[in-house]
């Protein structure tokens, strides 16, 4: 059986959608390092306020012989998240047919796309936590050392964040600083599959990264790298509503349940140029837990 482009050009924007999701996964780093939230069930709007609700502590009671256990009522709160973060990448094709006959196209067009979007997404995650962090670690006159590494431990440590599942995101003048220090040459000689892949690996109970989304000041000169738990940051992402049928557009949204991610793709032909319009977009919001959960030590910054 032969599928024409006519009919295949309703499945289109869910193809399109669906191969562009999968690239932003696997492209992207800090999504999969910070708490997500989903809601799937409506259509959000750019710059509405969203309260997430969360438990609060609880604490271990010892249960005694023939006596009840203790029921706990923990203050329940909230974390206010404003979906202010609306991108999207738009393209113009002539001559769609060919595209969509000659995948490479259509496929370059994807991957700068989705780059584009995933820049945009940890750049505002980084930029929440460049806001939001009240515990520093280290100076701006000096690049990064295993010194400052153990600072951070320890700041997280004294504030009874969880030792599980801590993150270190690094500048690349900062993974070169820490390669270089003499106090890690052990460490780096014997961790033969980490120099061979070019990678830090795990450091002091950190998973360490690299990006290049790091905020700077001064010039470039001042870098802020940050630890953090995932418990700290929050990303929120939201569907847009869809387009009306019959107004001459397609449209889907699909959803990564692993990560949380959301992305929506349009098509929609131009009759003043002749030609079919594909834009992808997001929508999303970030926000830190620290304050509302007391515990600033979820998420510290790391000056170099």
């Amino acid at each position: 059986m032969t599928i024409t482009l006519t009919q295949a050009a309703a499945f289109l924007p869910t193809i399109i959608a669906n191969s562009a999701l999968e690239r932003l996964r696997l492209t992207t780093v800090l999504p999969r390092l910070v708490s997500t939230d989903a809601d799937y069930t409506g259509a959000f709007t750019v710059g509405q306020t969203l309260n997430i609700p969360f438990l609060g502590a609880v604490v271990a009671n010892q249960k005694t012989a023939g006596n009840p256990v203790t029921v706990q009522s923990p203050n329940s709160g909230q974390v206010t998240v404003t979906l202010n973060q609306h991108w999207e990448v738009t393209t113009v094709i002539e001559d769609i047919v060919q595209a969509m006959e000659n995948q490479s196209i259509m496929n370059r067009f994807i991957e700068n796309a989705v780059q584009a979007l995933a820049e945009q997404l940890e750049t505002s995650i980084f930029a929440a936590m460049d806001s939001g962090a009240t515990i520093a670690v280290g100076n701006y006159t000096n690049d990064l050392s295993y010194a400052t590494v153990l600072a951070a431990r320890q700041a997280m440590n004294q504030n009874r964040v969880p030792l599980l599942r801590r993150n270190l995101v690094i500048s690349p003048k900062d993974e070169t600083a820490l390669k270089s220090d003499a106090a890690l040459q052990a460490y780096f000689s014997y961790g033969q599959s980490q120099v061979t892949q070019g990678s830090i690996g795990r450091l002091e109970g950190f998973d360490v990264y690299v990006s290049q989304a790091i905020p700077t000041a001064n010039a470039g000169q001042d870098v802020n790298n940050f630890a953090w738990h995932p418990s700290g940051v929050l990303l929120v992402m939201r569907q847009l509503p869809a387009v009306p049928p019959d107004f001459g557009a397609r449209q889907e949204v699909v959803r990564d349940p692993e990560t949380g991610l959301a992305m929506r793709a349009t098509m929609a032909y131009l009759p003043n140029q002749l030609a079919v319009q594909v834009t992808l977009d997001m929508l999303w919001g970030v926000a830190l837990t620290t304050t509302a959960l007391n515990r600033q030590g979820l998420v510290v910054r790391v000056r170099s």
